[in-house]
């Protein structure tokens, strides 16, 4: 599987090897060439010598090749003899290839791993400003940039305004996630017109929590006017969406 992803770069961007022997790629690869440095790679990745390899692709990567980055990220992401696997590098690296070259497979690749390791990270940070990847990776990028913030640093001024830029985008789930939990944010500050405009954006999303949410205050009278009828209709949109414990609650209004 390794050695095919690693390939599979080579064939995604476009190298220029010109035939060149290895003293000559070792020539140009020190004059700044990145296409050098990953032809170099290629050649002792296909050897084995995954160290040397690494150390070819780091030069292209700092010289801003998508493909250097790609397969740096590959080295990471696989256990490779010298080289220790690493999800949170290889996430970096492969998000720096899909900044550089907006190529699906690095992208994918990306997402694969940031939906499972939230981390604070210059890519990840820069990955969240573009709103250049149908807003979908960007959602994901802010989305764990805030929760690192809400969750781990415990600083809620800052998560809201990652969660903010996530939840603005509002196209899919992470963004969702990102609306409820502005919500959340804003109910343990008592500012019930702002967690009413965030569940609202959330449930709207399919964000079952914010739908049952909403049901709560207008049930109760929280923050709103209390609404029996509007209760009722978003305690069935989070029975729809999959909140087991609402459906049941259902019951009482029947």
């Amino acid at each position: 599987m390794k050695n095919h992803l690693f390939l599979a770069l080579s064939l995604a961007f476009m190298n220029l090897c010109f035939g060149a022997n290895l003293t000559e790629l070792e020539r140009a690869c020190n004059a700044q060439n990145p296409n050098a440095c990953v032809s170099l790679a290629d050649e002792y990745y296909s050897a084995k010598d995954y160290i040397k390899a690494k150390s070819y692709i780091t030069k292209a990567c700092d010289l801003d090749n998508a493909n250097g980055c790609a397969k740096l990220a590959v080295l990471y992401d696989y256990n490779h003899n010298g080289i220790k696997q690493d999800d949170l590098l290889a996430k970096r690296y492969y998000g720096k290839a899909c900044l550089l070259s907006k190529h699906q497979k690095p992208c994918d690749e990306y997402r694969k791993i940031a939906e499972f390791k939230p981390e604070i990270d210059e890519v990840d940070r820069k990955i969240c400003a573009s709103n250049d990847f149908s807003g979908a990776l960007s959602a994901l990028a802010c989305f764990n940039i805030g929760y690192i913030y809400d969750k781990k640093e415990k600083n809620p001024n800052i998560a809201k305004d990652y969660y903010k830029q996530a939840c603005d985008l509002k196209n899919g789930r992470n963004n969702g996630n990102a609306c409820a939990n502005l919500g959340f944010l804003y109910m343990k500050e008592r500012n019930f017109s702002e967690t009413k405009i965030y569940f609202e954006d959330a449930c709207g999303l399919v964000e079952s929590v914010s739908c049952s949410s909403l049901g709560i205050m207008y049930e109760n009278g929280i923050g709103v006017k209390k609404d029996i009828k509007k209760a009722k209709s978003y305690y069935q949109k989070a029975c729809k969406y999959g909140d087991k414990d609402t459906c049941e609650k259902l019951k009482e209004f029947e």
